[in-house]
């Protein structure tokens, strides 16, 4: 792909509905996104889906990353837990994206841990 075919980097809103769109595109489970602006210094919001198997969390994550580096040129700051892909993270500053399999979103609750913040859930 050439650097013409690049967008311009979206505002924080618009990578946050970008990457919902993308983790739906691959049949996620209970997208949720968490607004923490003005909470934390370490990012805007937190994107959390589940995924069916660790197979299925990967190629979101897969799906993510390639797509936002496609259409943008960016690239996660930071990522954690792909090879396993029980727990996986996409770190793109104003956005986080979690990807849990099984029952891990459950033990690590991190809508209740951040339950008093604004939430919006994400697809049908």
């Amino acid at each position: 792909m050439s650097d013409a075919a690049v967008s311009e980097a979206p505002t924080e809103q618009g990578l946050l509905k970008e990457m919902a769109a993308l983790v739906l595109e691959l049949k996620a489970l209970d997208v949720v996104s968490i607004d923490l602006r003005g909470a934390s210094a370490f990012t805007d919001f937190f994107l959390i889906a589940s995924a069916t198997s660790d197979r299925q969390a990967r190629a979101i994550c897969e799906k993510v990353r390639t797509g936002l580096k496609e259409h943008y040129g960016l690239l996660p700051a930071r990522t954690e837990g792909l090879p396993e892909a029980r727990w996986a993270l996409l770190d793109y500053g104003d956005v986080v994206l979690h990807v849990f399999s099984g029952e891990l979103r459950e033990h690590y609750r991190l809508e209740a841990l951040w339950g008093e913040f604004p939430r919006r859930e994400w697809g049908g």
